[in-house]
């Protein structure tokens, strides 16, 4: 009796027994499938199959890059090369035009470039010249702690492309079957060379060279053929249900002046045809019901006629009858309908008297009713004379600064140019006793950028909100303060030019700069719990919003993946990011750890990115610091987002909560705001923020907890028991520091310079 018939014979018993109710052994081990031979059988195949179809495979790593090393030493880019020369030989038998971006233990690096993104660049060039149909990188993967148990498929998809993740599942379903492995799945893949191509295209890691039992196999030249004939049925299976094509899209990339008709073709190569209900449109993120011509191979929309003039980003994806979708193809276009009508007011709406500003507001409309597109110019001449002045429309609408000189008496008239047309309006002059009032300008000190979401705030009061051309008004001689994220507040009475110019905290390191917060979430167990019952999510999730205001309030633009104790997936979390264009991406974690071990603090990077191993030392440092723990360095590590975020990512995980005395302390909204200032000073150190000084100051009272401390109206720290708080890296100059507590207020102002400062606020004022 052969071996497979005795392994029948065996299942066929077992199943036999446990049918007739007999007892189930369930401690004996399945049989060991791995790589030892096909499930399914591979097609009969002749020079025809797989004709017309262009497949580009590519053998991950080597050279220099010799990937992971499994315990005996086998290198991961001589296996992954042995299989795509097996994949590229089954191929081209079938009648594909197969290719390899390597045929030998080879890197793409030059004696000017050895970094791994200009190797990996040389992959996506071959892709972008040959224009394959299919794009397949061949990888062998490994485990970070290089558990020997560990062994799984994991095939990776060019996320957001319904192409490349059918191609994933027509391949993964026979790597699972074919190499004996039973735990597996299809993910999402943001790696460099798959992000950054335009083709069908699946990374896979079909087995764990760290799982001793797969490097013993894969050494011989029969596992890695039989990997190859997976991959090939994979292949067959995909192609033979045909390729779905956007062919073309129109518009594309113009300017219209009345409602353009969008249309779009499409093709099904080596397939049955497009099913019609597979035609997807999405017009600036909403989907929308087109029009199916009758032989199925074109589309068609008609846009509203109250569809609002500016851009629009078309998003088209069609699937065949055989259940394969295309990639989805974009194209842009703009509607910019001429301007017909003109609304305009003033602020104030008469000519201030004693002269100041005026803060001018124009609304532009096309024969329609609706707002000209942004962008659109308009002009400004009034009946003062002077320069013409120019902005451009934004948010539907154009503001202008207006100086008034003094003892104007006549009326003003103001006329707006936009296009051809012409729009003009009156200003009466003011009366007696009419409120002083001022109109500036906003703008960046560093590049002169205008400032669009200011506020003045006059005593409690908001007197003028955000300004989408940086212009604000307000009543002169009330004590207003200008306020802007990102910038230091600003006194207004002693402003007398039409144009404030404002620095920006930090010399402008943060910015603009975009940062992703994951407060880890989920169950207890998973997250962490204290052992008086707080859970670490909760913990996360509240230090994160500190982090976010404090980041905020430096000028970052900031996301957090959770606001509530909704648990996001690591697919979503990644998406998330991506799509955020985050510049980094920082985990918070406050973990669980066995009860005897001394608190301190951990950052995490994946493995190769100096970036994020340098942001992780500065950050856990910073943290440290400000704590008064240990910090034994950053560490390497692979969670999902790390891996699959585009920008450098990293995980800060606080002292354990599992400590009694810690969970105690986390429990307090003081200590939590201190541990988002730690790692906020450590994203200073990242964004190479000079140190400045530091100002200690000490409230002074018989109940020195729970003050809140707030320097130059933008930063907080809450008072511990010993009522002191520490900022950093304060800039020379005076400051104002307010401290608080419940009805109990106290206000100082000090000078600092370069070094260091002790601050006290007395008891009484």
């Amino acid at each position: 009796m052969t071996r497979p018939a005795v392994r029948l014979c065996c299942i066929l018993l077992t199943a036999g027994i446990a049918a007739c109710g007999g007892p189930r052994r369930t401690e004996t081990p399945p049989l060991d499938r791995l790589y030892q031979g096909l499930a399914d059988q591979l097609p009969r195949v002749d020079s025809t199959t797989l004709a017309g179809f262009r497949i580009l495979i590519d053998p991950g790593h080597g050279g220099s890059f010799r990937g992971t090393v499994g315990r005996d030493s086998l290198e991961e880019s001589k296996v992954n090369l042995g299989v795509s020369l097996y994949l590229w030989g089954l191929l081209r038998e079938a009648g594909a035009d197969a290719h390899l971006t390597r045929s030998a233990d080879r890197d793409f690096l030059t004696e000017a470039d050895s970094a791994l993104a200009f190797d990996l660049q040389a992959r996506v060039n071959a892709v972008d010249s040959l224009r394959p149909d299919l794009f397949i990188s061949i990888h062998h993967n490994a485990q970070p702690q290089r558990d020997p148990a560990y062994n799984r498929v994991e095939t990776y998809y060019s996320a957001g492309d319904p192409a490349s993740l059918d191609l994933a599942f027509a391949i993964h379903r026979h790597l699972m079957r074919n190499l004996g492995i039973d735990v597996g799945e299809v993910r999402q893949g943001n790696y460099y060379i798959l992000r950054n191509i335009d083709v069908p295209a699946v990374l896979g890691e079909s087995s764990y060279l760290t799982h001793p039992p797969v490097e013993e196999q894969l050494r011989l030249s029969r596992a890695q053929e039989l990997e190859a004939e997976a991959y090939f049925l994979g292949i067959v299976d995909y192609c033979r249900r045909g390729i779905p094509r956007v062919t073309a899209l129109e518009p594309a990339d113009s300017l219209h002046a009345t409602l353009p008709a969008v249309s779009c073709r499409f093709e099904d190569h080596g397939g049955l045809g497009i099913d019609p209900d597979g035609v997807s449109l999405v017009l600036n993120g909403e989907p929308v019901r087109p029009q199916i011509t009758a032989d199925g191979n074109r589309a068609t929309y008609e846009l509203p006629w109250d569809a609002p003039n500016g851009t629009y980003d078309l998003a088209v994806s069609v699937r065949n009858v055989g259940g394969n979708t295309s990639r989805v193809a974009r194209t842009r276009f703009a509607v910019a309908y001429p301007p017909a009508l003109a609304a305009i007011t003033t602020a104030p709406p008469r000519l201030p008297r004693d002269g100041g500003g005026m803060r001018v507001r124009a609304r532009i409309l096309d024969a329609r009713g609706l707002p000209v597109a942004d962008g659109t110019p308009v002009s400004l001449t009034t009946s003062l004379g002077g320069p013409t002045r120019e902005e451009r429309v934004d948010g539907g609408s154009v503001e202008f600064a207006l100086l008034v000189p003094s003892g104007t008496r006549s009326e003003l008239t103001l006329t707006l140019a936009c296009g051809e047309r012409r729009f003009e309006t009156r200003v009466p002059r003011g009366q007696d006793g009419t409120r002083r009032s001022r109109a500036i300008v906003v703008r960046n000190a560093r590049d002169g950028s205008p400032l669009v979401n200011a506020t003045i705030v006059a005593g409690d009061s908001v007197v003028t909100g955000a300004s989408p051309s940086g212009v604000y008004s307000f009543p002169a001689d009330t004590g207003a303060h200008l306020h802007a994220p990102g910038y230091r507040p600003v006194p207004l009475d002693g402003v007398a030019a039409d144009t404030l110019r404002v620095d920006p905290w930090f010399d402008g390191a943060l910015l603009g700069q975009r940062f992703v917060l994951d407060p880890q979430g989920g169950k207890p167990r998973v997250a962490g719990v204290g052992p008086l019952g707080l859970a670490a999510s909760y913990v996360n999730l509240r230090t994160a919003t500190y982090l976010k205001a404090f980041l905020e309030a430096a000028g970052a633009e900031v996301l957090l993946t959770r606001t509530s104790d909704e648990v996001r997936l690591p697919e979503d979390v990644a998406t998330m990011t991506n799509r955020f264009r985050a510049d980094r991406y920082i985990e918070l974690r406050h973990p669980s750890a066995p009860p005897d071990s001394a608190l301190a603090v951990g950052a995490f990077f994946f493995p190769g990115s100096a970036t994020g191993q340098k942001m992780a030392a500065q950050l856990g440092a910073a943290l440290a610091g400000e704590l008064g723990v240990p910090f034994p360095g950053p560490e390497a590590t692979v969670t999902y987002p790390l891996q699959q975020t585009a920008c450098p990512a990293i995980v800060v995980a606080a002292p354990s909560i599992s400590d009694v005395t810690e969970e105690l302390r986390l429990d307090s909204s003081a200590y939590l705001r201190k541990q988002a200032y730690g790692v906020f000073t450590g994203i200073l150190h990242h964004y190479a923020v000079a140190d400045g000084a530091r100002l200690a100051v000490l409230v002074e009272s018989s109940a020195p907890q729970d003050w809140l401390v707030t320097l130059d109206e933008t930063w907080t720290l809450a008072t511990g028991a010993d009522g002191r708080v520490e900022f950093h890296a304060v800039p020379a100059g005076e400051h104002t520091v307010v401290a608080r507590r419940g009805t109990d207020i106290r206000r100082a102002t000090l000078v600092i310079g370069s070094d260091d400062v002790r601050f006290s606020i007395p008891a009484s004022q």
